[in-house]
């Protein structure tokens, strides 16, 4: 299996690569980074942003800046925002609260990790599925949200590393 677990800039993080791709998504929040992107070479790219203060054990009040990195899954997406006359926090539950492994597998040329999260504040379960497959240099993401009775705004939040 190619799914392992390990502390990345201070978070626990699941791990899954190929030949082509190596990605780390955290416990907490479900952020996805360091992403590294391998083109036929030993160097990677690697376009996601990790917060310097990650490893300086700072006490950071906004949840979702505790974990800041990569590429997360938002709902209600928006800062601190009031919805339906309910406050919650920065970006929503999906991007601080923790998420549970369900499954990792490796078959037919496909990597795999599946992750799931039950709202609080916005009753109903979020299932994140993350894909690699061999021969492709891409991350295909999937968020399939079950038992929500709600309209709210979605995002998914990207944080790039920029030079």
């Amino acid at each position: 299996m190619k799914c392992t677990r390990a502390i990345v800039a201070s978070q626990p993080s699941w791990i899954i690569r190929n030949k082509q791709v190596e990605l780390a998504i955290t416990e907490l929040g479900g952020k996805m980074a360091p992403v590294k992107f391998y083109r036929h070479t030993k160097s990677s790219v690697q376009p996601y942003y990790i917060s310097p203060w990650q490893n300086e054990g700072l006490k950071i009040d906004d949840p979702v800046l505790r974990t800041l990195r990569g590429d997360f899954f938002c709902m209600p997406f928006g800062a601190a925002s009031t919805f339906r006359g309910e406050r919650h926090v920065d970006h929503g539950e999906p991007a601080t609260n923790r998420w549970k492994f369900v499954a990792a597998y490796e078959a037919d040329g496909i990597t795999s990790l599946t992750l799931t999260m039950t709202g609080r504040k916005l009753p109903g379960k979020i299932t994140k599925g993350l894909y690699l497959l061999d021969g492709h240099n891409v991350v295909y993401c999937q968020h399939m949200l079950t038992g929500f009775s709600c309209r709210v705004p979605l995002a998914h939040h990207a944080t790039l590393a920029m030079p």
